[in-house]
């Protein structure tokens, strides 16, 4: 899907290790990959020298102005793998998605095909794709793999990655 397109800037929502922006920091050497957590302690994390980390909570008007501040706008790929939870996925692809380059794709990470309990985590995949909508992106993708939780072996449903792009 990104073969061949001449990847510059990423940015990925959510940090947490750094084992994902790490990788994207392999696939893509000549990009400048940028980071944001709201954990403060993300921002020490050793990186190769194409990342720059931010602490900032994405799904604030503030968040996202710390970001284009400390690394600027106009995203070739944008990874929301922060909170899971709807409302942020909602906020962060309304602040984020104006930014995001024509050809671009914004990728959703860990969206549930089916809602579980009464927990708001992970977000609802059908509602991830109406804000994906609503922010002006067209959904390509949806990747789904088995996911089980342990709860008295109940099967929980299908976890999903969306891939969106503005055309």
């Amino acid at each position: 899907l990104l073969a061949g397109r001449g990847i510059r800037r990423v940015l990925e929502i959510g940090i947490d290790q750094g084992a994902s922006i790490r990788t994207w920091a392999e696939v893509w050497p000549d990009a400048l990959i940028v980071g944001v957590d709201v954990n403060p302690a993300c921002v020490a994390l050793p990186m190769p020298p194409n990342v720059e980390l931010v602490a900032a909570d994405a799904a604030t008007a503030d968040g996202e102005r710390r970001v284009r501040i400390a690394c600027g706008t106009s995203w070739d790929v944008i990874i929301d793998d922060g909170s899971h939870r709807l409302e942020d996925v909602e906020a962060t692809a309304a602040l984020f998605a104006p930014a995001l380059a024509p050809g671009g794709f914004y990728v959703v990470e860990d969206a549930l095909a089916r809602p579980f309990g009464k927990t708001r985590w992970p977000a609802p995949m059908q509602a991830v794709i109406s804000a994906l909508h609503g922010v002006g992106l067209t959904v390509r993708e949806v990747h789904r793999s088995r996911l089980m939780f342990v709860a008295g072996g109940e099967d929980k449903g299908w976890c999903s990655m969306i891939v969106a792009d503005r055309p």
